[in-house]
């Protein structure tokens, strides 16, 4: 596995990064025309603590036809 050599920037918690989640989630859910369980993950979802500026995002399904979630997301 390549080393890889980047430098982590952490930012303070932002209170808009629940609103961005929001309308992710609002789109993933219009899209993929199963019924998903959409929840916001990782250190952005934590208030107050600091994190890479990134909202992470995690979909489940029960589904069996992957395909169509995939052509969804």
């Amino acid at each position: 596995m390549p080393e890889i050599d980047e430098t982590i920037h952490l930012s303070p918690y932002n209170p808009e990064w629940p609103a961005l989640f929001a309308v992710e989630a609002e789109r993933i859910i219009s899209n993929v025309h199963v019924q998903v369980a959409v929840e916001h993950i990782g250190s952005t979802s934590i208030d107050g603590l600091l994190a890479k500026p990134i909202v992470d995002i995690m979909v489940g399904i029960q589904h069996t036809d992957t395909e169509s979630v995939r052509r969804g997301l």
